[in-house]
Order: structure tokens, then C-alpha cells, then sequence
């Protein structure tokens, strides 16, 4: 997965430029940011998909159609769902 890589690759950097700290706390960073996405952006979606007459600008601003625009954030929302019950596993394991 995209996501996975991403946050290896990150991982590296930090490696590369001397870090040497436990990666886990990283990692709870990572998730714990994906909280603020969860409340902050979810409003976006949540506005458009069930007002209808925002259907044709939301198909001409992300060139698709309403349909797969619902099955974006579908899949969006469960991504972010996961990170944040990651975000709490670990703050407990951290703490």
C-alpha cells in the first residue's frame, strides 16, 4: 500500500539524517494526524454528497462522476478510520 511505503520512506529520511529514536513514537505522530483529518475534512464530503444540486460542480472540480467520488471517500474515511485507531493504540502503548 501507498501509505505504507510512504511512511517507510519517511522513516529512512529521518534515519539517514541521524535519528535513531524509537519509530513507533513516529508512527504516532503519523496517526495521530490523521484525528485532525478525520474532523477537519470529513465536512467537505459530508456536504456535497447528499446535496444533490452540488453534484455537477463536484463532477467538473474532480472529473468523475458522483459515484466514484462517494466510493473515494469510502475508501478515504476507512484509511483514516484504521490510522486513528492506530493513533489510540499506541498512545496507550507509548504512555
Amino acid at each position: 500500500m501507498l501509505e505504507g511505503i510512504a511512511f517507510e520512506g519517511y522513516l529512512e529520511g529521518l534515519r539517514d539524517a541521524g535519528w535513531r529514536g524509537d519509530p513507533r513514537q513516529v508512527r504516532l505522530g503519523y496517526t495521530a494526524a490523521s484525528l485532525r483529518y478525520r474532523f477537519a475534512e470529513l465536512w467537505k464530503a459530508l456536504a456535497i454528497i447528499p446535496d444533490e444540486s452540488q453534484h455537477p460542480w463536484a463532477e467538473q472540480v474532480f472529473g468523475c462522476s458522483i459515484e466514484e467520488i462517494q466510493d473515494h471517500w469510502a475508501q478515504v474515511w476507512c484509511l483514516v478510520d484504521s490510522l486513528s485507531d492506530e493513533a489510540r493504540q499506541l498512545m496507550d502503548v507509548l504512555d
